[in-house]
């Protein structure tokens, strides 16, 4: 019997396989060949040359990337974004047998094909989800997060019998560690309370030290890659010293980002209520209640341990993003936040169902749960997942912005999503290397700037002075600019927070040019007319290419108002509202100009 027994459970192992297998396959198809917006292009770039990453720096995720860059098919930004793919489909695979495991040796009743079949639509439901699409279809560390949690969380469920297994749960915690620490550790009272599930509370406790010592250990060791490549390119921060490597490791930049309510003018409950539509969206109104039904089945199966560490680790991948100051639903960093609660809800989900179905022993009734659990959610996730294949605005913008960029100029870049994209453009395509980027604010936030700004400086020895009076004063010498700007073109990007003189600077298309000598007029509304021509479906524009364009159009049009250019500025404000008719900052600058222009 136990023969048969086993070979029935690797069966169902193996048809789960093949089902995540499937998912794999579906998101392989959909991805894109070039880079989405956000961190993509950062991860891309630093990966290939061995560089540096934004805190914390992400040194598990970086060798592996490059790994799937490395892969004989496709161009490397499509091996990069396969990474999240792949480890998309391990994480819905970890879901599928996580449902089975549990189903298995909660309900006895409940044969192992039903079992099987419950863990195949928890593979699927989870897999083809909108936020695991997200985070799937663009290279990111969350996919991965999810995937080394949910492994954690799988063999923790059987850690209190077996030191061994507890050793291995503490490497893919380390690992976890090594590649978003926040979250990890946010998700360690969960993989904690279910090691105890086993054999219960003492004997569970003295076989989980040697996973304890091995999470110590590999942690430590997975962040000597840091200081190993301190020497790269991307760069934030001198990485072989100790400081470096704590203040990037540490992540404390983003610090600020826990609380800071007043900022936004939300709250605990407004986050908390945005957090609860994002799980209806991907598992449906009824795998809500079936998931807190399977959290019931559990207490009454007397499975204390295993419910409160499910539940453990649902609220803590949700208060990874509800206790921040801003939690965003169209931010795909947000989903990348929730997927560990999301799977875990599929999970509970499953096991609610299970229950149900011990109960009513009806075929029919079974089959038809167990595929509508599988298809509820799929509809918004596969409509999400041709949205994101079919965007295709990053290469168009990019294009734009370097046309703007006259041969042999130095572009100060202020926002983030185009500088990483420069950083992709310019280090894996090989596009304009004669064009000298900096990131305009030098990363004064990265221990005030000064290692990237030595970089900058060693990369291009026209910008000597300008760097050493950065160092000197942390901020940018107008006089030696314009001193540049006679030997070779310097472009901004606009800034409403950079103070400059805007009579010294002309519409240069994406960028404003110093001017070196009286140039010949333009007329910024042609850049706008263009801006609208190039980009396809304008205004319809995925949310990551929107809020680019956006931001854009409201700081160009508060330089172009500086400098005298009222109808062009409130030209850029209107296109701006047609992308985001409701955006709060560009309707104050709206009105503003309204006041200055002629009736």
């Amino acid at each position: 019997m136990k023969d048969a027994s086993a070979q029935q459970d690797s069966s169902a192992v193996r048809t789960i396989s093949i089902a995540s297998l499937a998912v794999f396959l579906i998101l392989a198809f959909f991805i894109k060949p070039s880079p989405f917006w956000l961190d993509a292009p950062e991860f891309m770039a630093a990966s290939w040359q061995f560089g540096q990453v934004h805190p914390p720096g992400h040194p598990v995720a970086m060798p592996l990337i490059k790994g799937f860059m490395l892969m004989p098919f496709g161009n490397i930004a499509f091996r990069a974004n396969l990474f999240s793919a792949f480890f998309g489909a391990v994480s819905s695979l970890v879901v599928g047998l996580m449902v089975f495991s549990i189903v298995r040796r909660t309900y006895q009743s409940i044969s192992t094909q039903l079992s099987m079949a419950i863990g195949v639509a928890g593979t699927v439901a989870f897999g083809l989800c909108t936020s695991s699409v997200i985070q799937s279809m663009s290279v990111e560390i969350y996919s991965l997060n999810a995937a080394l949690v949910l492994l954690a969380s799988l063999f923790a469920m059987k850690a209190g019998s077996d030191a061994r297994i507890a050793g291995l749960v503490g490497i893919l915690i380390g690992l976890g560690l090594g590649n978003h620490h926040f979250l990890t550790i946010l998700a360690i009272p969960g993989i904690l309370l279910l090691s105890l599930d086993a054999n219960g509370f003492a004997e569970s406790i003295k076989r989980i030290w040697p996973g304890v010592a091995l999470a110590v250990a590999v942690t430590i060791g997975v962040y000597a890659y840091l200081p190993a490549r301190s020497a790269g390119w991307p760069t934030w921060t001198d990485a072989s010293s100790l400081s470096g490597v704590i203040w990037i490791a540490s992540a404390k930049i983003f610090a600020g980002s826990v609380g800071g309510f007043e900022n936004t003018g939300l709250g605990l409950f407004d986050n908390a209520s945005m957090a609860l539509q994002i799980l209806i969206d991907n598992i449906s109104w009824v795998g809500l209640i079936l998931a807190v039904m399977g959290l019931v089945y559990l207490a009454a199966k007397r499975r204390f341990y295993l419910a409160a560490g499910l539940a453990l680790l649902v609220l803590g991948s949700l208060a990874s993003k509800v206790v921040m100051g801003l939690l965003d639903p169209s931010n795909p960093d947000d989903h990348g936040y929730f997927a560990v609660a999301i799977a875990t809800m599929v999970v509970l989900e499953g096991i609610g169902l299970a229950g149900i179905l011990e109960t009513l022993k009806l075929r029919l009734v079974s089959i038809v749960s167990v595929f509508a659990m599988m298809v509820l959610p799929l509809p918004i996730g596969l409509f999400t997942l041709s949205e994101r294949a079919n965007a295709v605005e990053t290469s168009e913008v990019m294009e734009m912005v370097w046309q703007s960029a006259p041969p042999g100029s130095v572009a100060l870049v202020s926002h983030y999503p185009i500088y990483f994209m420069t950083l992709y453009d310019q280090g894996i395509e090989g596009v304009r290397p004669d064009v000298t980027v900096v990131q305009q604010s030098f990363y004064s936030k990265a221990q005030k700037g000064t290692f990237y700004a030595q970089q900058i400086a060693i990369r291009d020895d026209d910008l000597g002075p300008l760097v050493r009076s950065f160092l000197e004063s942390g901020e940018l010498n107008w006089p030696l600019l314009s001193k540049l700007a006679k030997v070779r073109p310097v472009l901004l990007e606009a800034d409403s927070e950079l103070l400059v003189p805007h009579s010294d600077l002309v519409p240069n298309g994406w960028f404003f040019r110093i001017q070196n000598e009286p140039m010949q007029p333009t007329n910024p509304d042609d850049f706008l007319e263009e801006l609208k021509q190039k980009i396809p479906g304008w205004p319809t524009l995925a949310t990551e290419t929107r809020r680019v364009i956006v931001r854009l159009l409201a700081a160009s049009s508060t330089w172009l108002k500086s400098s005298g250019h009222l109808q062009a500025a409130s030209n850029r404000i209107e296109a701006a509202l047609e992308l985001n008719p409701v955006d709060a900052a560009v309707l104050a600058i709206k009105k503003d100009l309204e006041s200055q222009l002629p009736q």
